[in-house]
């Protein structure tokens, strides 16, 4: 199973440890995680706008390591996608 984990979700897991990070672990040991290449980017901008100095290399450091157990998709990769988006029905 692919699970795509949005940017506030991983900004909270990375920034602020606490449930969020035991929640994107968990999925991490067990699931595929996806990730869209303009996440990424939006919190490099985010942490380096927020935090300064060490602080801020600790957390690069850690969206690279995380980042680095994702799959990173473009949303070109999806340009031949012929399958429904509706999800509930």
């Amino acid at each position: 199973m692919k699970i795509l984990i949005d940017s506030s979700t991983l900004y909270s897991a990375i920034a602020f440890p606490r449930k969020e990070q035991k929640m994107v672990k968990s999925l991490v040991e067990k699931y595929t995680i996806v990730s869209m290449g303009y996440i990424e980017e939006e919190l490099r901008r985010n942490f380096s706008r927020t935090f300064s100095g060490s602080e801020k290399e600790d957390l690069l450091n850690a969206l690279d390591i995380f980042m680095s157990k994702c799959e990173t998709k473009k949303l070109e990769d999806f340009e031949n996608y012929s399958g429904s988006w509706n999800f509930f029905n």
